[in-house]
C-alpha cells in the first residue's frame, strides 16, 4: 500500500488546492496511488585542483575513465571539479594544457537509504592534488 511522504516528494496524482493537498494527503495511505521522482544523482567525488605556487588553472577538466566515460570541465576559479555518480571504483585523470596530467583510482562507497523515499547515497570522497607545469 503505497504511502505519501512530502518531505520524499510523493504527491496524490491530482491536487490543485489546499484542501485538495490536505485530501490526498490524508487518502494516500488509503490506497491512492502516489508518484514519486527519481532519486537525484549524489556527487560521488570532489577534486580540489592547485598549481604548486597556488593560483588558478585555465582549462582544467577531468576526464572520468570507469564506471562511466565522460569529460568534466572545472571551476576555473576555484579548481574544484565535482563528479557526480554512484558507489563503485573510478578512474579518473585531471588535466589542462600546458600542465602534466595527474590520474587517480578513487572507491566510493555505498551509504544505504536513511530515508522512507529508497534512495541510496555514496560517501563522496574528496582529493585534492597539484599540477606540475609541462616540462
Amino acid at each position: 500500500m503505497p504511502t505519501c511522504s512530502f518531505a520524499c516528494f510523493h504527491a496524490p496524482k491530482r491536487a490543485t488546492t489546499l484542501a485538495g493537498l490536505l485530501l490526498g494527503a490524508a487518502a494516500c495511505g488509503g490506497g491512492v496511488d502516489c508518484i514519486q521522482t527519481p532519486c537525484p544523482l549524489p556527487t560521488a567525488i570532489v577534486v580540489m585542483v592547485t598549481r604548486p605556487a597556488g593560483g588558478t588553472i585555465v582549462e582544467l577538466f577531468v576526464d572520468v575513465a570507469t564506471p562511466i566515460q565522460t569529460r568534466i570541465p572545472c571551476d576555473q576559479v576555484t579548481g574544484r571539479c565535482t563528479i557526480p555518480g554512484h558507489a563503485g571504483t573510478y578512474l579518473i585523470t585531471v588535466g589542462a594544457p600546458g600542465y602534466q596530467s595527474a590520474q587517480r583510482s578513487v572507491t566510493v562507497p555505498q551509504v544505504r537509504a536513511t530515508t522512507a523515499c529508497g534512495c541510496d547515497g555514496v560517501a563522496t570522497q574528496q582529493v585534492q592534488l597539484a599540477l606540475a607545469p609541462a616540462a
